[in-house]
């Protein structure tokens, strides 16, 4: 996998925690309503954490790495 791969995966795992959180706020522009929060979806929102970290990191690395 690419650089490139590795940052539309990047953005787009922004994009839906961004979603996420959003639609979890009382009177958000998406639903009008606040959603519930389980359990599982913070655990799986910390898991999409560490996954944007993670690709940061190998990004970082990949560029350290073409630059030399």
């Amino acid at each position: 996998m690419g650089p490139v791969w590795y940052s539309v995966g990047l953005g787009g795992m922004i994009v839906f925690i961004m979603i996420w959180v959003t639609t979890r706020m009382p009177d958000n522009f998406i639903t009008g309503r606040g959603g519930r929060i389980s359990d599982n979806g913070i655990l799986t929102e910390v898991f999409q954490i560490a996954f944007v970290g993670i690709v940061i990191a190998i990004l970082v690395l990949e560029r350290k790495r073409l630059s030399r």
